[in-house]
């Protein structure tokens, strides 16, 4: 399973209630999300293939916090006092709950923390390529040791 799929059921289990949205996934669950790059890259492809439509029993419904700027999608399996249970859990008050409309949830643009994990995370790319297109040493070492590290990391991400 990947980790927001991780992050949806344990919300499920322990609150009733899952918050569909990169940064307050990785506010809530930071043991769980870990790269918000690629949670971003997983809930986008959540929404575009309806992944959440085969759990029974849940409800798709959209909510607005005080102090964010945009709607978050949030999955329960009951509504009993879910305005409070979401205030309780994310410290946050609820200015909007309502059904999400019927057609997809479009992936909401880039967040500034979503930007700046990616831009970090190309960057750490770009230095394990220039690590590892050097030659290594013919000796045992350090510098031959971490080329071939890199080498193994990029082979095994296909970078």
């Amino acid at each position: 399973m990947n980790p927001v799929m991780d992050y949806i059921h344990q919300s499920l289990a322990t609150a009733g209630f899952a918050i569909i949205d990169v940064e307050m996934a990785a506010t809530l669950r930071p043991d769980i999300i870990l790269n918000g790059v690629c949670a971003a890259s997983d809930i986008g492809a959540i929404h575009a293939r309806n992944a959440l439509n085969n759990i029974p029993g849940l409800i798709r419904l959209r909510v607005k916090l005080a102090g964010q700027d945009r709607m978050m999608l949030v999955v329960t399996r009951s509504t009993d006092m879910l305005a409070d249970r979401i205030q309780w859990i994310t410290g946050g008050v609820v200015e909007v709950l309502e059904p999400e409309e019927a057609v997809p949830v479009p992936v909401s643009e880039e967040s500034p923390i979503v930007a700046d994990a990616r831009k970090r995370e190309v960057e750490r790319l770009a230095k394990l390529r220039a690590l590892a297109a050097q030659e290594p040493p013919a000796h045992e070492c350090h510098m031959r040791r971490e080329i071939f590290k890199a080498r193994a990391e990029l082979a095994a991400i296909g970078g």
